[in-house]
């Protein structure tokens, strides 16, 4: 397949090399920071590099907007792609914004946390919506070319995916964040809880999260607890969080 991408970020930088993996062909970067996207162009031997939306070739299979989710709409309402499928990738903004820019149009949403910075791409789930079900299908297929876990979904289930993506990535990294500067605050080297982080991620490839929450809240070990709870007395907002999430283990599993 031809393809023309929009963007030179995390998600254009790591979706491109995909791409070109699998034998699809680049034919077109377009990116506002010339020195980004030109390094893009020529990492993934793109045919052309430009600068505007005015310059955006015609004749591809497939124009993929690896751009911000508030940058989608402008974008939309500047360009008309009269063949071929426009994409964004976005999980939380609808399909329906691509109306105005083509006739046909859809999401291809790699549901993973991705960096231009990646020396070895991840497995990513794709979730993949279309304007009707031709153009859907022909996303669809298209997907499975690079990667192997592919679904439909339309732009509320995409959403909802979303937010869980939100708890299981954003908001667990945030506490490891949390951790390191208890740690740092603590003279306790953080590299210890590696392990631990590890572990606990591997475990959720053969059982569900319920079934293998440890600790002292689903102990309900309320001496562990109180003492936790005294040591944070310094630290109010992480006592806040703590308090939070022992309450909400303790009532998921009193059920």
């Amino acid at each position: 397949m031809n393809i023309v991408i929009i963007g030179a970020g995390n998600v254009a930088t790591v979706l491109a090399q995909c791409f070109v993996a699998k034998n699809h062909t680049i034919i077109q970067i377009i990116n506002r920071d010339k020195i980004k996207g030109e390094a893009l162009a020529y990492k993934v031997q793109a045919k052309n590099f430009n600068t505007t939306l005015q310059s955006i070739q015609q004749g591809a299979d497939f124009y993929v907007l690896a751009v911000s989710d508030n940058a989608i709409a402008t974008i939309a309402h500047n360009i008309r792609i009269k063949d071929g499928i426009l994409l964004h990738t976005a999980g939380s903004v609808d399909v329906q914004v691509l109306k105005p820019a083509a006739k046909q149009y859809g999401v291809l949403y790699p549901l993973q946390s991705l960096s231009a910075s990646m020396t070895l791409i991840p497995d990513i789930p794709f979730l993949v919506e279309g304007s009707e079900h031709i153009v859907e299908q022909t996303i669809y297929k298209w997907a499975t070319t690079f990667s192997n876990t592919v679904q439909l979904a339309d732009s509320n289930a995409r959403l909802q995916a979303h937010i869980a993506a939100v708890f299981v990535s954003n908001f667990t990294n945030h506490l490891y964040s949390l951790a390191e500067q208890y740690c740092n605050v603590h003279n306790i080297d953080f590299s210890l809880l590696i392990p631990l982080i590890e572990e606990t991620a591997k475990r959720l490839k053969i059982s569900s999260p319920l079934n293998v929450q440890t600790g002292p809240a689903i102990r309900n070990d309320q001496v562990t607890i109180e003492k936790h709870q005294q040591l944070l007395q310094n630290h109010p907002h992480l006592l806040r969080i703590y308090n939070i999430l022992t309450e909400s283990i303790q009532k998921i599993h009193q059920n």
